[in-house]
């Protein structure tokens, strides 16, 4: 990506028509993980410069970005407050400037990186240190998320490093 210092890119995702890329880098100017957006007009194209999202970046690491199918909330995981922390971010449209990121509710603290599966219904997010593991939450009918449990057998090396994963039929595929 043009602007990004090579191998300071992390975690990413595309919007479901693949014309935004939100990403996590570090910031050329003190090395703190900091949220990312590109654009590009269409798929054929390489996208533009990156904007850094000074609407939702804090002070220290911000990372690991989803992107909802709709395109209208962005989750991240945020060390704002002194730990790794699951934060939601909000837009009224696709255009839209993004409201005030806020901490989810009903997920743990030490979220070290989050991935999406079923559509909007399901999250999986790894956890980091003394309960390292990776874990799932459900979304009800009112948008609230509730935690399912971590997955038994997945060894918590697997789960520091997710960057992306997909559930189908019961399976996760890392």
């Amino acid at each position: 990506i043009d602007g990004t210092p090579a191998g300071s890119l992390r975690e990413f995702c595309l919007s479901e028509d693949e014309l935004q890329l939100f990403f996590s880098a570090a910031d050329p100017s003190d090395g703190i993980l900091r949220l990312y957006e590109a654009r590009r007009a269409h798929t054929a194209l390489d996208f533009g410069a990156p904007r850094r999202l000074d609407e939702l970046n804090s002070d220290t690491e911000d990372r690991a970005p989803w992107l909802s199918a709709n395109g209208m909330e962005l989750y991240f995981v945020s060390h704002r407050n002194g730990y790794g922390e699951l934060m939601l971010a909000s837009r009224r449209g696709p255009e839209a400037q993004w409201f005030a990121p806020q901490a989810v509710p009903g997920i743990p603290q030490d979220v070290y990186s989050i991935a999406q599966a079923e559509g909007d219904l399901r999250l999986i997010y790894a956890r980091s240190g003394s309960n390292a593991a990776l874990a799932s939450a459900l979304r009800d009918e009112q948008r609230v998320w509730t935690e399912q449990g971590n997955y038994p057998g997945v060894d918590v090396r697997v789960a520091a490093h997710l960057t992306g994963a997909s559930l189908q039929e019961q399976e996760i595929y890392l």
